[in-house]
């Protein structure tokens, strides 16, 4: 079995919006052991004691809020590179 994700962000019917960005993948369902696995120490710098409460979400990485908040902005965007 295969696990699909996807996702959007911004609004292709409005105007205002410059950017829309539609992206996916697909993975073999035994191959998420091996994506926690690098996954998992990057959400750890963040929260040792339960690395999987760290959301890594681009948006809130992005701008320091939510989870995020009152982590330095290069701390942010290192998170999201080694991700």
């Amino acid at each position: 079995m295969y696990l699909l994700y996807l996702d959007e962000s911004g609004h292709s019917h409005d105007p205002n919006t410059e950017f829309f960005v539609l992206a996916g993948f697909s993975i073999f369902e035994r191959q998420t052991h091996w994506l926690e696995g690098q996954i998992d120490p990057v959400a750890a710098r963040f929260n040792a004691i339960n690395p999987r409460d760290i959301e890594l979400h681009g948006s809130p990485m992005r701008s320091g809020k939510d989870g995020w908040k009152g982590v330095p902005p290069q701390d942010r965007v290192q998170a999201v590179v080694d991700t």
